[in-house]
C-alpha cells in the first residue's frame, strides 16, 4: 500500500509472516537469540505491511495471537506498547528501568519481563527480554489505523543480513557472514554502529546556498520522516530560512513539536535529492533523547527516503547497500497541506477525528476544530477509507479542493478549503 505523507516522526525509536507447521521443527535445546526456524534455510522471506513509511510485521509472543510489531533499527529492545498484553502473556518481571525518549514529558518507569519466545516470519528468538510500558505513550494504532502492539529492535539487524524491499513489502533475512556485495546489488555505503544504532556519514547537504559535509545520520526504519535534523548540532546558516510550525508526532515522552523546512540538496548514496522536507524537533524535546550525543549526531534518515530503495543492512560487515527503485526515486517530497492532524478511532479504526489544527492553516481558517469527526470526505463516506488515504488527499497538490462533512456537537457541518503548501 502507499504510505501517507503526513510527516510524523515516530521516534522510539505484513501480511501473515510465519510458516504454518514450521514451529515443530525447533530444536529442543532452544538456543538463545534469533535463528531460522528451519535450520538449513539460507533465505527467509517475510512479507510486511507498509504503514506511514513504517514496517509492520506479524509477530507472536510465546503463545499469543498474531500481533503487529514495528521493525525499528533505531531501538535496542523489544518493546510492548499495548498495555493489555500484560494479561494476555505470562510475564516474569525481572527489574524496572527508566526510559527517556523524544517528547515533552520527563523520563518514566517501565518493566522488563524475562525469558520470552518471539516469532515472526520464519524466525524464532528464545529467552528474549521484553520491555513493558505502563502506558501506551505513542498511540501508534490511532495514527496508523491498525492495532500496533509493539516494536522489534536492533537484535534482528545484528543477527541477520536484512534486505528491505519497501515497494514489494518484503523482508529477506540471510546469514550476514555469507553476504557478498556485488555492484548489481546497488551502491555500497559504509555503516558504523554506536550503542546498537546504525550511522552513516553524508557528505553533501545544501541549504540557503551553503554546503555542509560529514553529517552523522542514523538510519531509522522506525521513523516516518525523510530527514530529521538537530538544530543544535548544525551551523545556523544551514538551517532553512523558511520554517513552518508543525506537530511532528509522538515520542515515548509525549508530543513532539517543531518546525518543517526544505533543504536544497541531500546526497544519499550516489543520489542527490532536491527540495527535501526536513523536520526540526524543538531543542528541549530532542535533547531529552540524545542527551550527551546531541553535538555528535546531526539527525536521522527515515522511511520517506529509505522506501525509494531496496535497502540492505549488514551490521556484521558494517555495510549498507542501496538499490534505487526508479519509479519512485525522484518523486517530489510533499507534506500535509491542510494543517490537520487526524487520528483513527473506533473498533475498526474507521472513525476519523481531528486531533489538532495548526493555527493559520487553511483548515484553521475554514473553521475546522479539534474534536470534529469526519463523516464525508471529498464525496466519499469516510468510514470506507483508511487514514492513509485521507492523508494522501491532504498531501496531493497545492490548490486541490477538500470538501468535508463533519459531526460537531451532534450536528453536521460542511467545510471546504483548498490545499496550500506552507513549505
Amino acid at each position: 500500500m502507499r504510505s501517507c505523507k503526513k510527516y510524523r516522526c515516530f521516534f522510539i525509536l505484513l501480511a501473515f509472516c510465519w510458516a504454518g507447521g514450521a514451529f515443530d521443527c525447533v530444536a529442543q535445546d532452544k538456543p538463545f537469540g534469533f535463528n531460522p526456524i528451519r535450520k538449513k534455510q539460507n533465505y527467509i522471506f517475510c512479507p510486511f505491511e507498509l504503514r506511514a513509511n513504517l514496517i509492520v510485521v506479524k509477530t507472536i509472543i510465546d503463545k499469543s495471537d498474531t500481533m503487529n510489531f514495528i521493525l525499528d533499527s533505531g531501538v535496542q529492545s523489544i518493546i510492548i506498547l499495548d498495555t493489555t498484553l500484560r494479561q494476555r502473556i505470562k510475564t516474569n518481571i525481572g527489574r524496572e528501568i527508566y526510559i527517556s525518549g523524544i517528547g515533552e514529558a520527563p523520563p518514566f518507569t517501565a518493566s522488563v519481563s524475562l525469558g520470552h519466545t518471539v516469532k515472526f516470519g520464519g524466525i524464532v528468538g528464545y529467552k528474549q527480554n521484553i520491555v513493558l510500558l505502563e502506558e501506551n505513550f505513542l498511540d501508534l494504532s490511532e495514527y496508523l489505523g491498525i492495532p500496533v502492539h509493539g516494536i522489534l529492535g536492533s537484535d534482528i539487524f545484528k543477527r541477520f543480513n536484512v534486505e528491505i524491499n519497501y515497494q514489494k513489502g518484503e523482508l529477506i533475512f540471510s546469514d550476514p557472514e555469507k553476504y557478498r556485495y556485488k555492484k548489481r546489488k546497488g551502491v555500497a555505503v559504509p555503516l558504523h554502529l554506536e550503542r546498537t544504532k546504525p550511522y552513516i556519514t553524508v557528505n553533501r547537504l545544501e541549504s540557503n546556498g551553503k554546503k555542509m559535509e560529514n553529517l552523522k545520520l542514523v538510519i531509522d526504519t522506525g521513523g516516518a520522516h525523510s530527514l530529521l535534523l538537530n538544530k543544535e548540532s548544525l551551523p545556523p546558516e544551514i538551517i532553512p530560512h523558511h520554517l513552518s510550525d508543525g506537530h511532528l508526532g509522538r515520542g515515548l515522552n509525549g508530543n513532539i513539536e517543531g518546525k518543517l523546512g526544505r533543504v536544497d540538496v541531500l546526497r544519499f548514496g550516489e543520489h542527490d535529492f532536491k527540495n527535501v522536507i526536513a523536520t526540526f524537533p524543538d531543542s528541549l524535546v530532542f535533547d531529552s533523547k540524545i542527551t550527551q550525543e546531541r553535538h555528535l549526531r546531526h539527525g536521522s534518515i527515515g522511511g520517506e527516503i529509505l522506501k525509494r530503495f531496496v535497502v540492505t543492512l549488514n551490521y556484521n560487515q558494517n555495510l549498507m547497500v542501496l538499490k534505487p527503485v526508479k519509479r519512485v526515486l525522484n518523486k517530489p517530497f510533499e507534506s500535509d497541506m491542510s494543517g490537520l492532524d487526524l487520528r483513527a478511532t473506533g473498533k475498526d479504526f474507521k472513525t476519523f477525528e481531528v486531533s489538532s489544527v495548526i493555527i493559520n492553516s487553511v483548515a484553521y481558517h475554514a473553521g475546522v476544530l479539534p474534536g470534529d469527526k469526519i463523516i464525508i470526505f471529498n464525496r466519499k463516506l469516510a468510514n470506507l477509507m483508511t487514514i492513509n488515504e485521507l492523508y494522501e488527499e491532504l498531501s496531493r497538490k497545492e490548490g486541490h479542493p477538500i470538501d468535508m462533512v463533519v459531526l460537531r456537537d451532534h450536528g453536521l457541518m460542511q467545510i471546504s478549503f483548498r490545499l496550500k503548501r506552507t513549505i
